[in-house]
Formats: structure tokens, C-alpha cells, sequence
């Protein structure tokens, strides 16, 4: 039945942006219609019987040949966008109707019913004052229609017709406020309705950088969308106690500022922030609490931003026409959970962020020392090798095996560098070559990353050198190496334990000398034995000595201006 009614002819083509309008256009466009279609037989019944009697229009037939003319002109005027005059046209067509009606067949019970839905069709149509003047002018028409019916007042009371009257101005009183309360009711339903969209579109837009954008999307949305004048945001610090002010410039700006303000203990903001509720302000309240109102202002609310069980802010609302109801009271609400949840987001990326770079910083650290390591090692690996081969006073060595010598396997040193071995080294990997019809295998001797030397295998005249055998030949390589640091570290640490222990033995030596010549002297002595040396020679400070001494091999000390030092033989 909805659909027969708001479709095909009943379909409202203007777009009515209001509601309320939008539900009196499709009221108007469905009673015009049926109104239209109702009237259409008793029209063409009279039509056919003025053309066969050639009777005289009377007041019966105008009203019947008006009633689809006027019907018509409501549809047109709804269906283009012209409701109010639409709606005055069919209260003034009703109004006509009723008392029409009443006049003709004289006020009774059916020509009240009439009233009565005019009435209340025009309770639907138009505001309450509308309404009244309507009200007033059937109830004027109704007690002229009357004094012309009755010839006498007490006539009219046995009629029972002041009792009629009566329930009508009732009628009326109850349809007058109806209109009234519930348009009123209706309109903060709108309100509060369009109020939630624009907050539930609150955290649609895209997620801001940092929390003031938060707090200036929140000042614009209570502006631009819910239709406070003034508002701003103060900021809580750890006691609970708002310390700054957060607030944009006239108008639409999007120049917010931040202060530091000084709010008292019993202020509404200080205790919104503290009970985390919301709470009226007005200036009728005591002295403290509407400290912050604004000269213009005679109504504010304060609702709390709380972020897992602590206030971070508080939004100061202010209203200098009527104080705030329930359910504006109740969408800030939701817009602050809407905040809270905004300002939660931001403080999550600016932590993720946070760990982000310090987690990178930590990595750039690691790979830092991670390649120093490994330079380290390198380098280290390369000066003890260095130094290793210098000790041994060569630059290279290496040896020979023979495996077809009388004697059996042979090893042979070799001092040379074969150009098989210079390519293995350059490589840094096996390579395959040949002598004639003899394959080779160059094999580098890896340790880490560096190359130590090489081996080169002769294999059989005519042999194949296969994946599997470059494989193990790696292999092998790489033991070798081991085995060859292994072999440096342990005489590195015998060579270390000797020189500690000679050390130790030229350090006793030492401190059983009972004076400073004779500590020299020892110290000489063992020092060119310790380190091989011809001559010693030990400076001291001139004032510290009266004889330092200087000993060679053959001689005593010399004279106390000299420093001691002594040759070894």
C-alpha cells in the first residue's frame, strides 16, 4: 500500500531537503490526487447533465467543477517545488468546502466531522500559527452560519450547539498543541539526528599528523556542522587541572593558537575534567563555576576527552540562547569518544613512528659495527698473517708434494709462485686449467673473506675434473685454512707465553735489587739479553739520581752526568 501510494502518480519529484517539508509535499500530492480521482464521475455526471437540460451553473456545481481544478493546481505547485503555496491553497479549499458544507445542510453533527478534518489536515500542513488563524476563521464562519440557522440563542442552546462549539474550541486547543510540541519535538529529532551523522563523519576524514589537527578538526566540525559559535579546547595536565587553551581565530580560520591559562579548583572545567562527565554551566551558577563564560554568553557545557580512563582535554561549548539538552549533551558525548579515539590513533603512530626510528638507528648501529667487525677482522686477519710470515723473514712459502718419488710422497719447499697459483689467487675461487695433457685444479685457500694462498693438483694425464671434485677440493681448502689459522694462533700464544714469562723473570730480577744503581744495571743487563739487543741505554731524570749508571759489557758505570746505558756483547 506504501509503494501504491508514493509511486507512479503519488511519486514526489521535487527534492525537499527538509523532512518535515518533504513529508507535507507527499501528504499534499497524495490528497490532491485521490481528490482528483474521486471527483472525476460526479464531474463528468454533471458536465453531461448541463449539456441534456441546459440547467444554470449552480452553487453545488461550481463547488464540484473547482474541487478537481484546485486538486490539480496543489499537485502541479508541490511537484515544483512551491509547498507553502500549495498548502494555502488547500487550507483555503477546505475551509470553503467545510463551510460550504455547513451552510448548506446548517450546522449539524456531519458538517462538524468536516470541520474537524480540516482541521486536522491543516494541523499536518501548516505551523501553529497557521493553524490558529485557521482554527479562527471555521470557528467565525461555523457562529455566523449559526445566528443565520437559529432565530434565537436559547434556540441554539437546545440544539445542543454551544455544546458542539464547545468541543470544537477542544478540539482545537488539543490539535493546537499537538502542532506545536510535536513540531518542535520532531525539529531537535532532525537536529539531533543530522548532528550524530556529522559526528559519526567525524573520524571519516583522513587521519591528521599530530593532535592539534585533531583539536582543529574538532573546533570546526562543533562550528560548520553541529552550529555552536564559540567553542574551544583546553588541555589537562597530570593533576588534572586544565593549563592551556586551544582555540582558532574568527570565522572559518584554520589559525589555531595555544595559551596557558589559569582555571580554578572549582571551576565546571576543572570538574568535567577531574568526575570525567559532562556538566552545565549557566549564569545563574555560583561565582567560580562560570568564571569562563564569555560576556555574550549565558549557557555552557563542558564534556571531558578521555583516553583509557584520563582526561586530556576538555571542550568548553558556549550558547547565549537557550541551555543545552539532552541529546546535544549526549552527541558531544559521542563526538568526544570520537576525539578521544582520534587523538588515540595519532599518539599510537607518533610511538610506532618513534620505534620506528630508533629501531632503524639501531640497525644503521649494528650494520655499522657489524661492517667494522668485519674490516676489523679482515684487516686483523691480514696484519697477523702479515706479521706471521715476516717473523718466519718470507714473504710467501710454500711446498711441493711428489708422489712419484723412489721414496714415496715428498715434500719439497718452494719459494717460487707459479702463474697457476697467481690465477688461483686472483680468482679467489677454483679454476680449471691444464699443462699440456695434464688437467689442473687451482685451489685458493680461503679464511672468511680472505684469500691466504693456493693449492694447484695435477691430476692424470687425460682426466676429467668433475663438479664433485671441485666440491671436495673446496673442501679441503677450507680445512686448510683452518688448520693454518689454528696453527698461527698457537704459536702466536707460545710466543705470547714466552715473552710474559721472561717478562716475569726480569721483573723479579728486578726487585731483589736493593738500590737504584743496581737496578739499572740489572735492568741493562737484562734487557739486551731479553731482546737481543748490543747496547742499552736508560735515561733518567738528572735531579732524580746522585751516579745513575751506565754499563756496557766490559765496563762499570759511567759518571752520574751520563745516562746509564750498556752494549751487549
Amino acid at each position: 500500500m506504501r509503494d501504491l501510494l508514493t509511486g507512479g502518480p503519488f511519486r514526489l519529484r521535487y527534492p525537499y531537503d527538509d523532512p518535515i517539508e518533504r513529508l507535507r509535499a507527499q501528504v499534499l500530492v497524495v490528497l490532491a490526487g485521490l481528490t482528483s480521482l474521486t471527483w472525476l464521475l460526479p464531474v463528468f455526471a454533471v458536465v453531461l447533465a448541463l449539456f441534456a437540460d441546459e440547467a444554470v451553473l449552480s452553487g453545488e456545481t461550481l463547488v464540484l467543477l473547482v474541487g478537481p481544478v484546485a486538486s490539480l493546481a496543489v499537485y502541479f505547485a508541490v511537484q515544483t517545488g512551491r509547498l507553502l503555496e500549495a498548502s494555502l491553497l488547500t487550507v483555503f479549499a477546505l475551509i470553503n468546502f467545510s463551510l460550504f458544507a455547513l451552510n448548506l445542510d446548517g450546522v449539524n453533527s456531519a458538517g462538524m466531522l468536516l470541520v474537524a478534518l480540516t482541521l486536522i489536515i491543516t494541523a499536518i500542513l501548516l505551523d501553529w500559527r497557521g493553524f490558529l488563524a485557521t482554527g479562527l476563521v471555521l470557528l467565525l464562519g461555523i457562529f455566523l452560519i449559526a445566528l443565520g440557522q437559529y432565530e434565537t440563542a436559547q434556540a441554539m442552546l437546545d440544539d445542543d450547539l454551544a455544546t458542539m462549539l464547545l468541543n470544537y474550541v477542544s478540539i482545537m486547543g488539543l490539535l493546537l498543541a499537538f502542532n506545536a510540541s510535536t513540531r518542535q519535538f520532531v525539529r531537535q529529532s532532525l537536529e539531533s539526528l543530522d548532528q550524530l551523522r556529522a559526528i559519526g563523519r567525524f573520524n571519516d576524514d583522513k587521519l591528521e599528523s599530530d593532535e592539534t589537527a585533531v583539536y582543529l578538526r574538532l573546533i570546526r566540525t562543533l562550528r560548520t556542522r553541529l552550529g555552536f559559535r564559540f567553542v574551544q579546547v583546553f588541555l589537562v595536565n597530570a593533576q588534572g587541572l586544565p593549563d592551556r587553551r586551544v582555540r582558532t581565530g574568527l570565522g572559518f580560520s584554520d589559525q589555531i593558537s595555544t595559551t596557558s591559562v589559569t582555571v580554578g579548583e572549582r571551576s565546571v572545567l576543572t570538574r568535567a575534567a577531574r568526575e570525567r562527565k559532562s556538566l552545565q554551566s549557566s549564569r545563574l551558577s555560583e561565582e567560580p563555576q562560570r568564571t569562563h563564560l564569555l560576556p555574550s554568553a549565558n549557557y555552557a557545557v563542558a564534556v571531558p576527552v578521555i583516553i583509557d580512563g584520563q582526561t586530556v582535554a576538555v571542550i568548553d561549548i558556549q550558547d547565549n540562547n537557550q541551555p543545552f539538552t539532552s541529546g546535544q549533551v549526549e552527541a558531544l558525548n559521542v563526538l568526544a569518544s570520537q576525539s578521544a579515539a582520534a587523538l588515540r590513533a595519532v599518539r599510537t603512530i607518533r610511538d610506532m613512528r618513534a620505534s620506528l626510528i630508533s629501531q632503524e638507528i639501531t640497525i644503521t648501529n649494528m650494520r655499522a659495527r657489524l661492517r667494522e667487525s668485519r674490516q676489523d677482522g679482515q684487516s686483523g686477519d691480514e696484519s697477523a698473517w702479515f706479521g706471521y710470515l715476516e717473523h718466519r723473514g718470507d714473504e710467501a712459502f710454500g711446498f711441493d708434494l711428489h708422489t712419484d718419488a723412489p721414496e714415496g710422497q715428498t715434500f719439497t719447499p718452494a719459494r717460487d709462485l707459479p702463474d697457476p697459483v697467481r690465477k688461483a689467487l686472483a680468482r679467489g675461487d677454483v679454476v680449471t686449467d691444464s699443462d699440456g695433457d695434464q688437467p689442473l685444479m687451482l685451489v685458493p685457500i680461503r679464511l672468511k673473506d680472505e684469500v691466504l694462498g693456493a693449492m694447484v693438483l695435477r691430476l692424470a694425464p687425460g682426466a676429467q675434473i668433475t663438479d664433485r671434485q671441485l666440491e671436495t677440493a673446496r673442501s679441503v681448502a677450507g680445512r686448510l685454512a683452518l688448520a693454518l689459522e689454528n696453527k698461527r694462533l698457537y704459536e702466536q700464544s707460545q710466543s705470547q707465553a714466552a715473552r710474559e714469562r721472561q717478562a716475569s723473570e726480569v721483573g723479579n730480577l728486578l726487585l731483589t735489587a736493593t738500590d737504584v744503581d743496581t737496578v739499572l744495571n740489572l735492568a741493562a743487563d737484562s734487557f739486551n739479553e731479553a731482546l737481543g739487543s748490543i747496547r742499552t741505554r736508560i735515561y733518567v731524570e738528572p735531579d732524580m739520581l746522585s751516579s745513575p749508571a751506565a754499563r756496557d759489557d766490559d765496563t762499570q758505570p759511567e759518571t752520574a752526568s751520563q745516562p746509564v746505558e750498556t752494549d751487549g756483547g
